[in-house]
């Protein structure tokens, strides 16, 4: 009888292990975009965790929470803002892709293990001052075409639509990209433990 136990004890224990190699090497897909808006899907293994944030409908009387999710902006929009307001629209997006690049640096093992899919980045610069313009659109890329090279030679990326160009009759810069990250489970313990 002791045995019987033992057997069923190991056979429970594979199981166990099976399992938790499976859950390991399933894959993580994760779709970011930022138009105006931060927002983001995470798929494991085919399945969405979360949802997209959607739109509210505006009414006209509002309620104690409503007035309390307005008031909760955005931090990737807020941190944006920020930047913006201190060095100007290309100061921020310069010093996105300053910091980017110094993360890039430091997380070289898991780029190797990531796989970027329909990579998209549009950056218009638009200044009331074609001078100004041209200048900016200069600086962002030598800042910005660097960074997604040396992104490139380090990561498994598949790009889409890379558009950095500058508007002479606009006066507002605009900034959007979208890509999917995907991964397996394992490779981010053995990151943490790295």
């Amino acid at each position: 009888m002791k045995g019987v136990c033992e057997l069923i004890a190991l056979y429970i224990l594979a199981a166990l292990l099976f399992l938790v190699a499976v859950v390991l090497l399933l894959p993580v897909s994760v779709y970011l975009e930022y138009n105006n808006d931060f927002l983001f899907n995470v798929k494991f293994a085919g399945i969405k965790v979360s949802k997209p944030k959607k739109a509210e409908k505006q009414t006209t009387q509002k309620t104690a929470s409503t007035k309390t999710k307005e008031k909760k902006e955005n931090q990737f929009k807020t941190s944006f803002e920020i930047l913006k307001e201190k060095r100007g629209f290309s100061g921020a997006v310069k010093e996105i892709f300053v910091f980017l690049k110094g993360c890039l640096e430091h997380i070289g093992f898991l780029l190797k293990t990531l796989k970027f899919r329909k990579v998209e980045f549009n950056l218009t610069v638009a200044t009331e001052d074609a001078a100004k313009t041209a200048l900016e659109y200069g600086a962002l890329c030598t800042a910005i075409y660097p960074t997604l090279s040396f992104f490139n030679s380090i990561g498994n990326v598949k790009y889409k639509k890379i558009n950095v160009k500058s508007d002479f009759e606009s006066k507002k810069p605009s900034f959007d990209f979208s890509l999917i990250i995907k991964l397996q489970v394992i490779f981010l313990f053995i990151t943490a433990f790295k």
